[in-house]
């Protein structure tokens, strides 16, 4: 029950031959779901709790939450890994091509200025990239905070009404190795056939309007997500935990 409680997510564990545990992840609506292969770990509860405070005073708003945290390492938070957030969507009714032009627009620039202002420590992002595939926009980048760096591989899943980002962590220069490894777990997300993105539609006025609201809350809400979550990675190695 702790569980679900403390994620918000419903925990199913499938054994598969050999008696390998692999463990699924969904919401508790079962709107979407994932599976954590073997070999990754449950960040602690409250390691998770203690990161989302820390977001909370960064944008303060609870505009989004991390749901779940993974680690290759099983003591806690130790590259590689993975935190999983969760926020409105405010890209609905929007096509692919009005969200990559909303993402990377002079209103997404400065809305990144200001959150970086908020942060201690030196961050570089690429553009964002839409996927219309896979429904999902990607990022990379680096940040180094408190002497270490960390590169950041960010892919966040669109639906109907949520984004699932997964927000994804190596220490610098193994982003490249690791990718399998996190590829992996990305490869198994799936929302339900009624929560998945419907790209277009709407007048120009709603998207015009839309566009101004969704970069500026979306791109904040997912550059201050990357960012809290490296830097509590990287103080929770500099104290030894």
């Amino acid at each position: 029950m702790r569980l679900i409680a403390c994620l918000c997510l419903a925990l199913v564990v499938s054994l598969t031959s050999g008696a390998v545990a692999q463990q699924e992840y969904a919401s508790e609506t079962r709107s979407w779901s994932f599976t954590a292969p073997e070999g990754w770990h449950l960040i602690p509860f409250d390691q998770v709790a203690d990161m989302n405070a820390a977001a909370q005073g960064a944008v303060g708003s609870s505009g989004f939450k991390y749901v779940a945290g993974f680690s290759r390492s099983p003591s806690g938070i130790g590259t590689p890994y993975i935190l999983v957030q969760l926020q409105d969507n405010h890209f609905k009714g929007m096509s692919y091509e009005n969200i990559q032009r909303a993402a990377n627009s002079e209103l997404a620039r400065e809305a990144e200025e200001r959150v970086k202002r908020r942060m201690a420590g030196n961050f570089h992002f690429d553009p964002i990239r839409v996927e219309p595939s896979h429904a999902r926009f990607v990022r990379t980048g680096t940040i180094s905070t408190n002497g270490l760096s960390l590169e950041c591989a960010t892919y966040g899943y669109l639906g109907a009404d949520k984004i699932v980002q997964f927000n994804c962590y190596s220490s610098a220069g193994q982003l490249g190795a690791d990718q399998p490894k996190f590829d992996e777990m990305l490869a198994t997300f799936r929302f339900a056939p009624d929560k998945q993105f419907t790209p277009g539609g709407g007048s120009e006025v709603d998207k015009a309007e839309r566009l101004g609201y969704a970069t500026g809350r979306i791109v904040a809400f997912a550059l201050i997500g990357v960012v809290v979550a490296a830097i509590a990675g990287v103080i929770k190695k500099v104290r030894g935990g």
